[in-house]
């Protein structure tokens, strides 16, 4: 695995912290499709992994990999964990439990194997945190199975593979736990599709970008882009559609013509970058503040309720990305490669 030349994609951050809310707003409103953010994700995720790890100059080992990816996701998903089980005790006077067992689950939970296919009876604790525990776990595929030379048709016929498997077994894109066929866990299979399509369209940026091509058509496109993302989301009878088996694609574009940050939309939705900077702590943040917020109106609180919600997430987050997230994360990556440094001497040490 090679590591990538360092690139900020601020227009990306932005709408990683725009789909970070979109879901927020999801769980404060469940009636629509709001779930497909998490598609984005995945998506974004393959096209960002791909850039820092499977192109560039340096050979990156396994154990190297499998501790950047910790320090970025596990620090906030162990202390988003802690606190909801601490909330939910102070709000109910007990722990919570769930059918498949309390210990059990919780384990699960610290081990990110939440979603895994090793629960069968639905979301538990921190429910947003079933994506995180996918994620990690394709991560992981990716790292072990996924090359700069690895076939881009390999790649487009596993994503295509798990949009139709999804498509003929559930109809809709609202799956996560449930397991098909009781081993195959959906969750795994929508994310390793979206990821995989992630992949692709990295590989279609850097051929772009090797090219000189002059347009003033971008503008245009993405404001297209984001009306057809509106129309993915909004144009259907009900929550669940086959409309969103168009969304993952849809979403390759999005990201695609995004990283390009050629238009006026992607140049000025570079202003948003910090809210992307915080999206991890507002996906995580989200479930306990919303659990905080209905039991103070339990019967809705309308508007004002929505507003403190969110005004409460963003303070929140950006509190938690300064103090927790980004301090865990530099701790760790910082004390993992001291102790490899150490590591180092010493061998050298012996043979001398």
């Amino acid at each position: 695995m090679m590591s990538g030349r360092r690139i900020q994609f601020s227009a990306l951050d932005a709408w990683r912290g725009v789909a970070a809310l979109g879901v927020a707003l999801f769980h404060f409103f469940p009636g629509w499709a709001g779930y497909l953010a998490v598609d984005f994700f995945f998506v974004l995720s393959g096209f960002i992994l791909s850039h820092g790890y499977l192109y560039g100059t340096g050979k990156l080992r396994l154990r190297v990999f499998l501790v950047h990816r910790l320090a970025r996701l596990y620090p906030l998903h162990a202390y988003a964990l802690v606190v909801f089980v601490a909330v939910a005790y102070w709000l109910h006077g007990q722990w919570p439990s769930y059918p498949d067992g309390t210990v059990f689950t919780f384990v699960q939970h610290l081990l990110l194997l939440n979603n895994v296919g090793l629960n069968s009876a639905g979301l538990t604790y921190n429910e947003p945190s079933w994506s995180i525990s996918v994620e990690f776990v394709v991560n992981l595929l990716f790292f072990c199975f996924v090359s700069a030379r690895t076939s881009s048709l390999l790649l487009a016929a596993v994503a295509l593979v798990g949009v139709v498997f999804i498509w003929a077994l559930s109809g809709h894109l609202d799956v996560h736990f449930q397991n098909y066929f009781d081993f195959l866990n959906a969750g795994l299979v929508r994310c390793i599709s979206s990821f995989c399509l992630g992949i692709l369209t990295y590989r279609l940026y850097r051929w772009w970008r090797s090219e000189v091509r002059i347009s003033y058509a971008w503008s245009w496109i993405e404001w297209a882009l984001v009306t057809m993302v509106a129309g993915v989301l909004f144009a259907r009878s009900g929550k669940t559609s086959a409309l969103d088996f168009v969304a993952p694609f849809l979403f390759m574009a999005v990201v695609f013509v995004f990283a390009l940050e050629q238009g006026w939309l992607s140049t000025h939705m570079q202003r948003l970058a910090h809210l992307g900077k915080i999206s991890y702590s507002i996906y995580l943040n989200q479930f306990v503040l919303l659990m905080v917020f209905r039991s103070v109106w339990p019967d809705g609180g309308g508007r004002l309720m929505l507003l403190g919600y969110l005004a409460v997430l963003l303070v929140y987050s950006h509190a938690t990305f300064y103090w927790v997230e980004q301090p865990a994360r530099i701790y760790l990556r910082r004390k993992f490669e001291r102790s490899m440094h150490l590591a180092r001497e010493r061998w050298q040490g012996e043979f001398k």
